[in-house]
């Protein structure tokens, strides 16, 4: 979810918009579970490369902005930053609303 809770996180990957599965809910396990098993009916397949599967995010934060600002103050919220980079650079925001409510 998104940092106000409410809309799903949405990013950008090679084929354009996209959301990501929250590892935190329950039921990621099995959802992942089916949809090889989807696959695999069509594509009897040994092994799968999960490319982007890191949360790699071509915008830096959420590409669809819910025009609420965020909470999550990096100079006081984080006692290290490392090196010069955004810590968001390309990939989900820190403040993103994971299943149980978890930051």
């Amino acid at each position: 979810m998104d940092a106000s809770g409410k809309k799903p996180y949405v990013g950008k990957v090679w084929p354009g918009s996209t959301t990501f599965v929250d590892f935190f809910h329950p039921n990621a396990t099995q959802y992942w579970q089916d949809m090889l098993n989807n696959l695999y009916k069509k594509i009897q397949f040994s092994g799968v490369w999960l490319d982007m599967n890191e949360l790699a995010n071509f915008c830096d934060g959420a590409c669809e902005s819910t025009g609420e600002l965020s909470t999550f103050d990096y100079s006081k919220d984080l006692p290290y930053q490392p090196g010069s980079d955004q810590i968001e650079s390309h990939t989900v925001s820190l403040n993103a609303t994971h299943y149980g409510n978890v930051t």
